[in-house]
């Protein structure tokens, strides 16, 4: 019921398998890395679900997920499993699972938050080869003079102020020189705790912006605490491209959620892949909701049913597309902005409707080219579900069909003209 270093998962394991180890297989990582937990909504039974009243969904699949902070690319993740042996917990079991996934000896510098670190965590981590750092709960492993330095609203405690941790930016350390463990303790808004196996008692500096003051105040800082605000962000900043540009339908089964979820970071790693071999100034600039409409019509095209037709045959360029399999993913030889115009065919997601108030009412989206002097005279109630936009009842068959744009969101008013007036 395994598969390698990651525990089979039912009805969802081998696309899992797949994808991760096709991550593995394209992506090289960099240095810094971060280990963090994701949680992805869903409220059907299952033995995965898990009720977390602290996150933004209080039912949801947790996952466990490590990522490359430098370029955002998502390398593995694990399901939050309840598994306990009796010896390590179920979380340092996780830990260890990500960390395997990392080459052996390449001396990574992985940062964690509190969920994760522990002094058993940071010396399974060094044996590895690997270095680690994180914030740091209370009764995990720390000296009693560091986790005896607490704050109450703010405010430090009497043995906070007893070793001269009084203001912002104070802070003070213990090393361990028998497990070269780094143990810190540092006044930012309140008293912070750090534990470290890679970083020396060095200052740093780090900004903060605060009320009522123009501009941002520097503060003194630990570098290991410096490091950390800058690495630690990784996986919260792929959780936020997602849910812009999510492909999630509105569904109940858990298993087609984490699909979802698998497929848009797949792409988002994509897209980040892409610009990363695309030097030139055009498609640094390309929007990620524009590649992902070339990543589909090529897609199609390989498959051999996208081919590209109609009145707008002679307004797209070809897009001499070639696939590398070693890396995995495509990339364009001759693209242009009309590059992303398809054709689009009409099925059983698309259907007219007229809107519940009666009052609500806009220009149809194919007149408004084709008669640009009526603009005014041509509201009207009716619409696509499916694509959020107002149409004739006698346009909307001659729009999906002919010249609905990749995506309902992006639309190019000077490609609809040159190809209605070629009509």
């Amino acid at each position: 019921e395994r598969e390698g270093n990651r525990p089979y998962i039912c009805k969802i394991g081998i696309v899992m398998e797949m994808i991760a180890l096709n991550c593995q297989h394209s992506y090289s990582m960099g240095q810094n890395v971060a280990i963090d937990e994701i949680t992805i909504g869903m409220s059907s039974a299952s033995k995965y679900r898990r009720i977390t009243k602290h996150k933004k969904s209080h039912e949801s699949i947790q996952m466990f997920a490590i990522g490359e902070s430098t370029d955002g690319l998502q390398y593995c993740w694990l399901f939050h499993l309840d598994e306990n042996d009796g010896e390590v917990g179920k979380i340092h079991k996780h830990v260890m699972r990500l960390v395997g996934e990392l080459e052996h000896d390449a001396g990574y510098h992985i940062y964690m938050d509190n969920l994760f670190i522990s002094t058993n965590t940071l010396n399974a981590v060094r044996e590895m080869g690997h270095g680690a750092a994180g914030t740091c709960r209370a009764r995990r492993g720390m000296p009693p003079s560091i986790e005896g330095l607490k704050s109450v609203n703010g405010k430090p405690n009497n043995a906070a102020i007893a070793h001269g941790v009084k203001d912002q930016g104070d802070w003070v350390y213990s090393l361990n020189e028998r497990y070269n463990l780094l143990s810190v303790a540092w006044f930012n808004s309140g008293i912070c705790h750090f534990m470290s196996n890679c970083h020396d008692a060095d200052e740093s500096v780090i900004e903060r912006c605060k009320k009522r003051h123009r501009g941002k105040l520097t503060i003194n800082a630990p570098l290991v605490a410096a490091r950390y605000n800058v690495h630690m962000t990784a996986i919260d900043d792929i959780d936020r491209v997602l849910e812009l540009l999510s492909t999630r339908l509105l569904i109940h089964k858990w298993y087609l959620a984490l699909f979802f979820y698998l497929f848009d970071t797949g792409t988002n790693n994509g897209y980040t892949l892409w610009k990363k071999h695309n030097t030139d100034e055009w498609s640094q600039k390309v929007a990620r909701r524009v590649q992902y409409m070339m990543l589909c019509e090529d897609m199609l095209k390989l498959s051999g049913g996208g081919d590209v037709g109609g009145p707008l045959q002679d307004v797209l360029a070809p897009s001499n597309l070639t696939a590398t399999s070693d890396a995995g993913y495509l990339t364009a030889n001759c693209l242009n902005p009309t590059h992303f115009m398809c054709r689009r065919r009409l099925n059983d997601r698309h259907f007219i409707a007229a809107h519940e108030d009666p009052t609500m009412c806009s220009n149809c989206v194919l007149c408004s080219h084709t008669q640009p002097g009526k603009v005014g005279q041509l509201r009207v109630h009716y619409f696509c579900r499916q694509c959020g936009v107002f149409l004739h009842v006698d346009c909307f068959e001659e729009w999906h069909q002919k010249l609905a744009p990749a995506s309902p969101r992006f639309t190019l008013p000077a490609v609809l003209k040159k190809a209605l007036s070629r009509k």
